[in-house]
This record gives structure tokens, sequence and C-alpha cells, in this order.
């Protein structure tokens, strides 16, 4: 039985899966630690669906580790780069780090002004 936070927190993860943000494994393993090319699906799962158009693919792929199309395609939006030349580490865990610099870069790229963000006051 879920009480509280976790009936939220389900409703949240079941929201975001009605709206085609994440995919179902993703639904099915909310509790995992998350990979790069896990938060790359959802990045572009969140651009594809604000901008109402499919993200373009890389003409080439510029790793030598990954061929997932959420990654090649959150690489050509300028949402995410390697971890150094050649090499994403696809099944890395995402650090807080990259999660915020992809989350930023997906807003922008999708004409959110986060410039402007950067001035408001929280409660």
């Amino acid at each position: 039985r879920l009480v509280g936070s976790e009936m939220c927190i389900r409703d949240s993860m079941e929201q975001a899966y009605s709206l085609q943000l994440i995919s179902a494994p993703l639904l099915q393993q909310a509790q995992d630690t998350m990979t790069r090319v896990e938060f790359s699906e959802i990045a572009v799962a969140f651009y594809e669906k604000v901008a109402g158009t499919t993200a373009p693919m890389t003409e080439e792929n510029p790793f030598s580790d990954c061929n997932e199309q959420a990654a090649l395609k959150a690489y050509r939006l300028g949402i995410i780069a390697g971890v150094e030349p050649g090499t994403f580490a696809p099944e890395n865990p995402l650090t807080r780090e990259q999660m915020a610099i992809m989350l930023v870069r997906t807003l922008e790229k999708v004409g959110v002004d986060t410039v402007s963000y950067t001035h408001l006051t929280l409660p």
C-alpha cells in the first residue's frame, strides 16, 4: 500500500510515462540509478514534445561506444557531449553536474530563456 509521497512519486512517474517523456523500462526502474543514455532519452523526448518536431539525427556517429538513437539526437541538438573525444560512456551513471548541464541545454533548445530564471527568488 502506497502512502503520501510514495503515491505522489508514482503518480508523477505514470504521468511522465503517459506524456511519453519516459519509456516503460524507465518507469519500471524508477528507483534505479539513471545512466547517461537514459537521461538522453528523456531530454530528447522532452525536446520533441515541446518543439513539436522530431529531433534530427547526426550525419556521422561521433562515439565509438554508443549508437543509441537518443544519444545521437541529443548530441546533434547540442544537449550532450562525450566524456572525452569519441566516447559517450552510455551506461555510466549520470552525475548531478551532467544532469544540470543537460537540463539547461534542453530548456534552451526549446526556447526557454534560462538567463531570466537566474533572477527568480524561491520561497
